[in-house]
């Protein structure tokens, strides 16, 4: 279930990101997407934990 939220905010922030170059370029959105951005590896990371603890469960070494 974590892994299906992980996924979906990876996407709508890909989609944001997309959108915003096309409908405003102004210094705030600019500003708002680099936050956005700065997110993007963290939700990663914790997309990638959360599939290798739901294939590998608590022990990773078996």
């Amino acid at each position: 279930m974590i892994q299906a939220w992980l996924s979906a905010a990876l996407t709508y922030q890909n989609d944001c990101n997309s959108s915003s170059t096309y409908v405003n370029t102004t210094d705030s959105i600019n500003q708002a997407m680099i936050q956005v951005q700065s997110v993007v590896p963290l939700i990663s990371n914790a997309l990638a934990m959360a599939d290798a603890y739901a294939t590998y469960g608590s022990d990773p070494v078996n």
